[in-house]
């Protein structure tokens, strides 16, 4: 049983990676990883844009959350997203064409799920654990929008990067919205049954360990 504490330990240290992903585990940004990304390039870039949503945001309110009324948090944490947004954006101006396919996704991630969460209703924590908590949210969506992105590119339009690459196996509608549903399904339940295949493994391990132990 100790093994499984500490395994349960370690998820919950690194929360936001793996246990409580920002997409698979809560669905908080959900909507960000079933259209925009469809290309290797719009899922990097459009993590970009939601970290340098989240992190001031949640940082902000770790330092300021018990002085801001709750009536003025929503505008207030919404000020500062939008400001990192609009400032990320003037700095990627050189990739006109990668803006324009984020399209209306970009102004909306200054109110993304994971600022919402961070910010709104956990606004009392100290302001490192704030940038530890915002940073393993904001890597889980890396995670997990580079790998959707970069398959959805290569097995559904041959090119990765934007370079065409020979892929396997070609399947078109890895570009329709519905399969990003789809795969993010298949993303969740793979993350739930290797958790309880890990939890598993541990409590046999546990079990023979105390069997030896009473025989001896």
């Amino acid at each position: 049983m100790q093994s499984i504490r500490r395994y349960r330990s370690r998820l919950s240290r690194t929360s936001g990676l793996l246990k409580n992903n920002p997409v698979v585990g809560l669905g908080l940004t959900l909507p960000f990883v079933i259209v925009p990304t469809l290309s290797l390039k719009s899922g990097l870039m459009i993590s970009a844009f939601l970290a340098v949503a989240t992190i001031p945001s949640a940082i902000l309110a770790s330092v300021w959350g018990r002085r801001i009324q709750p009536i003025f948090a929503l505008p207030c944490y919404g000020i500062v997203s939008m400001a990192f947004v609009l400032l990320l954006r003037w700095y990627c101006a050189g990739q006109a064409l990668l803006l324009e396919n984020l399209g209306v996704y970009l102004p909306l991630c200054a109110f993304n799920g994971m600022m919402l969460e961070l910010s709104l209703l956990h606004p009392r924590k100290k302001p490192l654990q704030a940038l530890h908590d915002s940073v393993m949210m904001c890597i889980g969506f890396l995670l997990v929008a580079a790998f959707l992105s970069a398959g959805r590119e290569l097995l559904g339009t041959g090119t990765l990067w934007g370079i065409p690459v020979a892929a396997p196996i070609r399947i078109s509608g890895l570009t329709l919205p519905f399969a990003g549903f789809i795969l993010i399904g298949f993303l969740s339940a793979l993350f739930r049954r290797l958790d309880g295949i890990i939890v598993g493994r541990m409590l046999r391990a546990s079990r023979r360990g105390a069997k030896e132990g009473g025989e001896g």
